[in-house]
């Protein structure tokens, strides 16, 4: 994939912060004016700058060196998602402005319905979700989930071995959700769209639960906004978050919710889990 050098200058520029705060949150602490990474505690993001600092190696880099160093993503996948967040740095609400563009649709979905098949989920839902715009594959084999309200969307690359993972919103609060029936009774909050789907692969196999919800993925649990626009949009709202340390500091933090949890670390790992004892 080409990218010019002025999406790469501007890429380079990008305050780290607005964006790691918008897509990532979940794996960083807080910390003042900054963020503390939670893989490397030593590694700091400072709030208005493009880059970080390892306290520990005294030397850092700028914004493409972080997302491709460690969150895995090429130098091209890097750019393309930085390049549209340098605006004025320093608050998530500016960061909000910036023009929403899903990514452009491939001609085939071929490489995206692998992926998602060997994700655990049903040739006949891929088929339905492709008919509404839900999903879709991009020109960089990526499978791409748009909201229905086409305001939010969510990426997860296809490449084996070279996880990529990446959401923007238009608005605050925006997820997205797929429901079996048109007035849902309920809805399951969870922390992705596969997880979401998954989950209700899980449910349609247990006859003991009705086919009456919505299955929203919200892309991380940093998303409270979503958490509370899908309670003010349903009767019932359910957290459904992953079970790790990220998952409870999320159903402690709503403790008004009715919760359920995976039983390993998220509802598509339990879907897999239950296909192999079939």
């Amino acid at each position: 994939m080409f990218v010019s050098r002025e999406q790469i200058l501007a890429a380079r520029t990008t305050d780290l912060y607005s964006y790691l705060y918008d897509n990532y949150l979940d794996k960083f602490v807080i910390e003042g004016e900054s963020l503390r990474y939670i893989d490397n505690p030593s590694i700091s993001i400072k709030k208005g700058f493009s880059g970080y600092y390892d306290f520990a190696l005294e030397s850092g880099g700028n914004s493409i060196d972080f997302l491709m160093d460690y969150l895995e993503y090429s130098f091209p996948d890097a750019v393309s998602v930085l390049a549209p967040f340098n605006s004025p740095a320093g608050t998530v609400a500016a960061s909000l402005k910036r023009k929403f563009n899903p990514p452009v649709a491939a001609a085939t979905f071929a490489a995206a319905e692998d992926y998602l098949l060997g994700r655990g989920l049903w040739r006949e839902t891929l088929a339905v979700l492709q008919a509404n715009h839900l999903v879709y594959q991009d020109t960089r084999r990526n499978v791409v989930f748009l909201s229905k309200d086409n305001d939010f969307y969510e990426i997860r690359g296809t490449c084996p071995g070279k996880p990529f993972h990446q959401c923007q919103r238009l608005k605050t609060g925006a997820y997205w959700s797929y429901a079996l029936t048109a007035t849902p009774k309920r809805a399951f909050i969870c922390e992705s769209s596969i997880d979401a789907l998954s989950l209700m692969q899980l449910h349609l196999a247990d006859p003991s639960v009705e086919a009456d919800a919505a299955y929203c993925g919200i892309a991380g649990v940093s998303n409270q906004a979503a958490i509370l626009q899908i309670a003010k949009q349903y009767p019932l709202a359910i957290l459904a978050v992953d079970n790790d340390a990220a998952g409870d500091s999320c159903r402690e933090r709503n403790p008004s919710f009715p919760s359920i949890r995976p039983c390993l670390k998220d509802w598509n790992e339990d879907l897999l889990n239950t296909k192999e004892r079939e």
